[in-house]
């Protein structure tokens, strides 16, 4: 569940959320260095602010591990590769039809974001569209 706590308010795709290391949250600026690839012409990072529930789970997530490491991990250990193996049968389990990662977080938070008073270009910026 950290995981997709962390991944709802953040927007963060599955590969951006996969390479988070401890270390990447602020809590000085309360904001997350995301490390993208898929963005071109683009920086390698960007800063999005946390909720209490993000940095909750980042918490957790970081809790007994070295700077650097992987954020992600598996819960019999290992670092965490992939989302789908246990994303796709929870949403099965739920009864939910066409609900996708990116549907539930970075459709999501951009959504929360823009009916919380955040301008729509600076809700964008924080997810790091590719256009």
């Amino acid at each position: 569940m950290p995981v997709l706590h962390l991944a709802i308010p953040t927007g963060t795709r599955t590969s951006e959320l996969l390479r988070s290391q401890v270390g990447d949250y602020d809590a000085d600026s309360g904001k997350l260095r995301v490390r993208q690839k898929k963005v071109r012409n683009s920086s390698a990072f960007r800063y999005v602010p946390l909720t209490p529930i993000a940095v909750a789970a980042y918490e957790k997530l970081s809790s007994g591990k070295q700077p650097g490491n992987p954020l992600c991990s598996k819960i019999k250990g290992g670092d965490l590769q992939d989302t789908r193996y246990w994303f796709d049968p929870c949403v099965k389990q739920a009864g939910l039809v066409n609900l996708t990662w990116k549907s539930a977080t970075r459709h999501t938070a951009e959504s929360r974001s823009v009916m919380a008073g955040v301008p729509i270009a600076a809700a964008t910026k924080f997810l790091g569209p590719r256009s």
